[in-house]
This record gives C-alpha cells, sequence and structure tokens, in this order.
C-alpha cells in the first residue's frame, strides 16, 4: 500500500547523480596531457637558386680561344662565361649556348641586340672600335657581361 503525502528529500536525487558520476570518473584512465608542438609527418625542402646580379669582381681573363681562333662566351644556366673579356679591336666574340633555356645576348643600350638562342646555336659579334661593352641577357635578369676591345 502506498503512503499518500510523503514527502522526499529533493537533493536525494542530486547527490546520487553526482556521486556516481565521481566513481565513473574515478574508475577510468586518465588521459595523456596535451602536447601543445605539433610532431611533422612530412619534411619539405626548398631550393632556392642563386643568381649574381652584378659579376665582381670583374676579371678580365683570356677568353677561351678553340682552334679557329675565335674567342667563346659560353652561355648557360643563368650565366655568361667568362663574365669579361678582354680583346683586340677587329676580333670576332662568338656566344655558344650549352644550356637549357632560351637565352639572348644584347648590349645594355641595344646597338646589337641577338635573336633568342636556344641549346647549341651560336651568335657572333665583332668589335672593331675600342672601349668597353657591357651586354645583358634580356630574358633573364642578372645575366650580364663585359667586353673592353683594345686598340
Amino acid at each position: 500500500m502506498r503512503q499518500p503525502n510523503v514527502k522526499r528529500p529533493f537533493y536525494l536525487p542530486v547527490v546520487v547523480f553526482f556521486s556516481l558520476l565521481i566513481l565513473l570518473a574515478a574508475c577510468g584512465e586518465s588521459p595523456a596531457p596535451l602536447s601543445l608542438t605539433p610532431t611533422p609527418q612530412y619534411t619539405w625542402t626548398t631550393i632556392v637558386p642563386v643568381r649574381r646580379l652584378t659579376p665582381t669582381p670583374r676579371v678580365f681573363v683570356p677568353s677561351p680561344t678553340p682552334a679557329d681562333g675565335i674567342p667563346r662566351v659560353m652561355v648557360g644556366g643563368n650565366y655568361f662565361e667568362p663574365i669579361a673579356v678582354k680583346v683586340r679591336k677587329g676580333t670576332t666574340i662568338e656566344w655558344v649556348h650549352e644550356g637549357a633555356a632560351a637565352h639572348n645576348v644584347t648590349s645594355i643600350n641595344s646597338s646589337w641586340p641577338s635573336i633568342p638562342m636556344d641549346f647549341g646555336r651560336r651568335y657572333r659579334m665583332v668589335f672593331d672600335k675600342p672601349g668597353t661593352y657591357t651586354y645583358i641577357c634580356t630574358l633573364h635578369a642578372g645575366m650580364s657581361g663585359l667586353i673592353e676591345v683594345t686598340d
């Protein structure tokens, strides 16, 4: 038989709930501490090409002279080699392209432009007047060379 109007304490269910919650929390394993520094899974390496913007120091070296007697400047992966050449007036200089990308040889005042050169192509220029001639590749910033023509 049921007893009417029996009041139960209102806090009893709340106390029972929190007691069970504490018991359940105490029985579980403690979680691993969180790490604030992430562990990288991949390592990336960035390779940045370094270009000389101006050839320094400007040292005049004898240009390579093959059996035919024509001094040559090799043109390749963003360089002219040698950077500076000293010749007598009336000398023909030949630029030989040995790189993968197209290049050209143009005076800085555009008085003697060349056509774009691909691998294996050659460009020749005769220097009749004494003076200093600076040339560049207009396709690649930073590529420059110098020719000094003497009497």
